[in-house]
């Protein structure tokens, strides 16, 4: 009989955590019991991404490509949907790794490469002349050196009428600046990165490394893909009108101001714009337009329909 797959994937997400047999997920530390929770939903999460697409001109037969693929979990959701093809690169070895479990235990058959995405040499090789007809990239570009040259990069990939399906953590989203989404850090997601990463290092000591980079507001990922030859679609604006909207950061500001402090930890020339700053710069941001929910997820299409 073939073990449940969901059970097994569990499984390698508790060894791989060191958790004792026994033993809850939710009995981890912060910020080690989000990151558990988040590999044991990639196939979710992927199943929701694919849904998404889906008005956008998802159907079967197609070429995919997850970049930045982490556990791929985007992989099996693809080959749930009927894609003909399924490809994923990642620059992490030990995230391959699992991502190979992961697909031997739904019994899916891709194409796993190790690399970083903004090498266009790789990508180009992946993609050959053909190109694929979705790519998806989420939770990558802010990990990246130059995101504008990997966001080329993507493109590139695309065939006539691609899709690409990009989210990128709105930094200045209450939900985050509470406690990021990456390390649980009240207020990191406002700082530079390089006083981010002195303060990660500060607060979890452990930490193996820092990997975020850069942050962007949304209108410079569309006008980057704008000026790449893509439509871009934004396809999780916030509810409501612009009044409500704004009235509703308004409030969540205020609120982050009177209750947020800093970690002990944080290195005190950093205490007063850390714990001043989320509500200076989220008062500066009341649009809709320009603040959407704590993520930031497009559709871009490149030419021609399908």
């Amino acid at each position: 009989m073939l073990q449940d797959p969901e059970k097994s994937w569990a499984d390698a997400v508790r060894n791989k955590m060191g958790l004792e047999p026994g033993r809850e997920f939710d009995e981890l530390e912060e910020p080690r019991r989000t990151w558990a929770y988040y590999m044991l939903d990639a196939v979710g999460r992927g199943r929701g991404v694919i849904a998404a697409l889906k008005p956008h001109g998802w159907h079967a037969g197609i070429r995919f490509l997850d970049a930045g693929c982490a556990y791929g979990g985007y992989l099996v959701a693809a080959s749930e949907a009927g894609a003909a093809e399924v490809v994923g690169i990642d620059v992490d070895a030990d995230y391959l790794k699992l991502a190979t479990e992961l697909l031997a235990s739904y019994r899916v058959e891709g194409r796993l490469e190790i690399g970083s995405i903004d090498d266009r040499t790789l990508l180009d090789g992946i993609c050959g002349d053909v190109g694929f007809d979705v790519v998806t990239c989420t939770d990558v570009l802010e990990h990246v050196d130059d995101p504008a040259n990997t966001m080329a990069a993507l493109a590139r990939c695309l065939s006539p009428g691609g899709r690409l399906y990009v989210t990128i953590p709105n930094h200045r989203n209450p939900e985050w600046v509470t406690s990021d989404p990456h390390f649980q850090i009240a207020g990191i997601t406002l700082l530079p990165r390089d006083p981010a990463r002195e303060v990660a290092y500060a607060v979890l000591p452990w930490l193996p490394r820092y990997s975020v980079g850069h942050y962007h507001p949304l209108a410079w990922y569309r006008r980057r893909f704008t000026e790449l030859g893509l439509q871009t679609w934004l396809l999780n604006p916030p509810a409501g009108t612009h009044v409500e909207v704004a009235k509703r950061l308004r409030e969540q500001a205020i609120r982050i101001r009177d209750e947020i402090s800093p970690d002990p930890n944080v290195p005190f020339r950093f205490a007063k714009p850390y714990a001043r700053g989320p509500i200076v710069s989220l008062l500066r941001y009341p649009s809709m337009r320009q603040i959407p929910g704590s993520l930031m997820s497009m559709a871009c299409r490149l030419g021609s329909c399908w």
